[in-house]
């Protein structure tokens, strides 16, 4: 079972958030997923999630010679109970929340594809579509607004709440003990914010990535990481901004980015394990 991943223990962990696109990855835990890989495009792409469709597992026969049954006598044949919903439902409303179009007025879609992949800190991979915990499914949602004003959401499905929960905390105890460090010359720092969780919401983060300034302190740049498991499902979601003005313009951007990502992470109780 899932042990206790985020706590208060990132302080300063400094780090290069990469982000690169990466096609999702067909499920495979031994059941077959009868719904589409991508969610359907756009903001308004449905409100409650849909159950990803799965089906039992084939039924396993005892290796003894078949013998007649009576009609009221139970057989050897026994059948597994469903797995977790590994695919990303066509309806989850992952793009809610966010503006219709982006500054350059291309519309914002939900994509096959992850936006927060490869996360490295300190020269190591923190969190991957394909690393040491391989996702089942994921799909992504980004903005980019006409100046500083960025916005990615990714939501990854993995076999089951146990994998979910260990790639969370590979990615949180990498924040935690990756030291200031130096990239691309910048001196930049993570530090874990001490807002309750939402409501739902059974472990994660939220999280303050900012950057040093020339004049000593930190310069405007803030960018906030949400990151969330429910069940076997796990948000990462990055919103950069320039609000690191003052302790109240900070304030406001956690405020609007707990509000702008409320939708996701509603729909995110339908993968609550039973």
């Amino acid at each position: 079972m899932p042990t206790d991943h985020a706590r208060a223990r990132l302080r300063r962990a400094a780090a290069t958030a990469a982000v690169l696109p990466l096609v999702l990855l067909a499920a495979a835990c031994g059941t077959e997923a009868g719904a589409d890989a991508g969610p359907d495009a756009g903001p308004d792409a449905g409100t409650d999630p849909g159950e990803a469709a799965t089906s039992p597992s084939s039924p396993t026969t005892s290796s003894a010679a078949p013998t007649e049954a009576s009609p009221n006598e139970p057989t050897d044949q026994t059948t597994d109970q469903p797995a977790a919903a590994v695919r990303v439902p066509a309806d989850f409303p992952l793009a809610d929340g966010l503006p219709d179009r982006n500054g350059d007025g291309t519309p914002v879609e939900v994509s096959a594809k992850a936006p927060f992949d490869d996360f490295e800190l300190c020269g190591e991979t923190a969190w991957s579509t394909t690393g040491e915990h391989p996702v089942a499914d994921a799909a992504g949602a980004a903005y980019a607004g006409e100046a500083e004003d960025f916005r990615s959401r990714t939501l990854a499905l993995y076999p089951d709440a146990d994998a979910a929960a260990a790639a969370l905390d590979t990615l949180v105890t990498a924040l935690e003990e990756c030291d200031d460090a130096e990239v691309g010359g910048t001196v930049q720092a993570y530090d874990e914010v001490d807002i309750p969780l939402p409501e739902g919401v059974e472990d994660g983060a939220t999280i303050q990535h900012r950057f040093a300034g020339e004049q000593g302190g930190f310069d405007v740049g803030l960018e906030v990481l949400e990151l969330f498991r429910v069940g076997n499902a796990l948000y990462l979601a990055s919103y950069y901004g320039e609000a690191n003005g003052s302790p109240r313009t900070v304030r406001g951007y956690l405020d609007f980015v707990t509000e702008s990502s409320a939708p996701v992470v509603r729909a995110m109780r339908a993968f609550t394990e039973a």
